[in-house]
């Protein structure tokens, strides 16, 4: 077998609006509904402090209210991978404090999406696992607090363990993504 290496399509882009909103979102966060209990959650095996999966619907008040600014930043972001529309079907909150951590994992649609609403300059974003021809090297995107990142679902990648005492704040969604541009269409399709 001949692996051939091939480098992840992954985007990022800050959200304008994050110093407008990022209070606004934690609070609704702060007093949503969500769970602790690792241990009853069979989809989830790691450390995280606090989080909302599996519940992830569209219809909760904060996630309402963080697509009326995620949606358009996400429609920019995808010219940039050749598409034009989206579908969102989850979205989630995790939340992590010193010592929690999220590992190695994967996402179903075709596309997962990241908003760092509350990150540390210390700790890392998130980490994933690129293919190489012999093996895999260990890649960390350069997010800061307040950019969005999109990448494949497939793609090997996790939280790693906070060693600050500040509190990391993620929202996460699967999607998929639909309809090529026009410059798709007109020169290759």
């Amino acid at each position: 077998m001949i692996s051939i290496p091939f480098n992840m399509p992954i985007v990022k882009e800050r959200l304008k609006q994050h110093s407008d909103i990022k209070n606004i979102v934690l609070e609704m966060i702060n007093t949503a509904e969500s769970s602790t209990d690792l241990k009853n959650d069979t989809n989830i095996t790691d450390n995280i402090t606090r989080y909302d999966w599996p519940k992830g619907n569209t219809k909760r008040k904060w996630s309402q209210f963080l697509k009326l600014y995620l949606d358009p930043c996400i429609s920019n972001m995808l010219t940039a991978l050749g598409f034009e529309t989206f579908k969102m079907d989850l979205i989630w909150f995790q939340q992590y404090v010193k010592g929690s951590a999220h590992g190695w994992h994967i996402h179903g649609a075709n596309y997962v999406g990241v908003y760092y609403l509350e990150l540390g300059e210390s700790e890392p974003p998130t980490q994933f696992l690129e293919p190489s021809d012999k093996d895999f090297s260990l890649k960390t995107i350069d997010a800061k607090e307040g950019d969005i990142i999109l990448f494949p679902s497939s793609a090997w990648h996790r939280g790693p363990t906070i060693t600050s005492d500040s509190r990391k704040t993620i929202v996460s969604w699967n999607m998929h993504l639909e309809d090529a541009t026009t410059t798709i269409k007109k020169n290759y399709i």
